[in-house]
């Protein structure tokens, strides 16, 4: 997005603003029809799916899980977790309960010291690493000519593509959304 804003404290980047939004044209205008990263958007609360899955699988390392949303006329969207294994819904419904608590009291800790962070994905970083780090360092006003090349490399986790498969063939309704966040095609 480009043009005048009101909102203060906005990272633009030569004057956009990116907002992870994908859209179409349609009939001479943009069409917001999805995101594309794995951020859903629940009763006005942002939430990382990927982040979602990562925390739930550390707190619980002998199940595996899929974070989806489906559409929900109260909350816009409503946060899924499907589970393998044996599981403690009451134990994994505190863990999330927390981390949202923790969240938010960060939110008002900056927001009280008028301090606006630079909120950085596992996914913005993984789809344009250079762009991202570029991001960073303007951040923190120290620009950089070069980026480094990374010094990892991205595992492939043929478990969880083996399960995403599993659970496509299943549940089949869920098959473009899982495909967005999986990459699978």
């Amino acid at each position: 997005i480009r043009g005048k804003v009101l909102a203060l404290n906005l990272n633009l980047i030569d004057g956009w603003f990116e907002t992870n939004d994908l859209g179409e044209i349609v009939d001479d205008k943009l069409v917001v029809i999805g995101r594309s990263d794995d951020v859903i958007i629940s009763g006005g609360e942002n939430l990382s799916l990927n982040t979602i899955e990562s925390i739930v699988t550390d707190l619980f390392p002998a199940i595996q899980c899929a974070a989806f949303s489906v559409e929900d006329p109260q909350w816009g969207q409503s946060l899924h977790i499907a589970v393998v294994g044996d599981v403690d819904r009451d134990a994994i419904t505190a863990a999330l309960d927390r981390i949202s608590d923790e969240n938010s009291d960060w939110d008002v800790y900056f927001a009280q010291n008028h301090i606006a962070p630079l909120h950085i994905t596992y996914e913005q970083l993984t789809r344009d690493m250079d762009a991202t780090i570029r991001r960073v360092m303007s951040f923190i006003e120290t620009p950089i000519d070069v980026v480094p090349e990374p010094q990892t490399k991205k595992q492939g986790d043929s478990i969880n593509k083996e399960w995403a498969e599993r659970f496509l063939a299943q549940y089949p309704e869920h098959a473009e959304r899982t495909r967005m966040w999986q990459g699978l095609h």
